[in-house]
């Protein structure tokens, strides 16, 4: 089974759990975001830092959220905005809330879109 697959059966069983229909994401980066969500409004903490997460993406999917030609290869600085950990071309990337951190332009606009991080600079 894919991991979009996957997602997408967790994120039914979450629906049942909480009580109500919820219609999956289309995209494996948004499933893994949405499922995390899910996962802390049934922990009750609706959307606090409940710890890490573990929001890894192959560099397919991470090709659909940045510049096809792959060109960006600057960094920005990101905040994160709960505490996260994930791999990027080989190397691990690690950030507690409230953090600051340079990170590749294209991991930071990644994380920046799917809530995890936001852009200072």
């Amino acid at each position: 089974m894919s991991q979009k697959e996957d997602l997408t059966g967790k994120v039914a069983e979450l629906s049942m759990a909480l009580g109500r229909e919820i219609n999956p994401e289309t995209t494996v980066p948004a499933l893994k975001k949405q499922v995390a969500e899910l996962e802390s409004e049934i922990s009750g903490n609706n959307g606090a830092d409940s710890g890490p997460v573990d929001t890894s993406v192959t560099t397919a999917e991470r090709e659909e959220l940045t510049n096809p030609a792959g060109e960006d290869s600057d960094h920005r600085v990101v905040r994160a905005l709960k505490t996260i950990w994930t791999e990027f071309d080989g190397e691990q990337y690690r950030l507690n809330g409230g953090k600051s951190e340079a990170w590749p332009a294209s991991l930071a606009l990644e994380y920046s879109e799917l809530g995890f991080v936001e852009i200072i600079k």
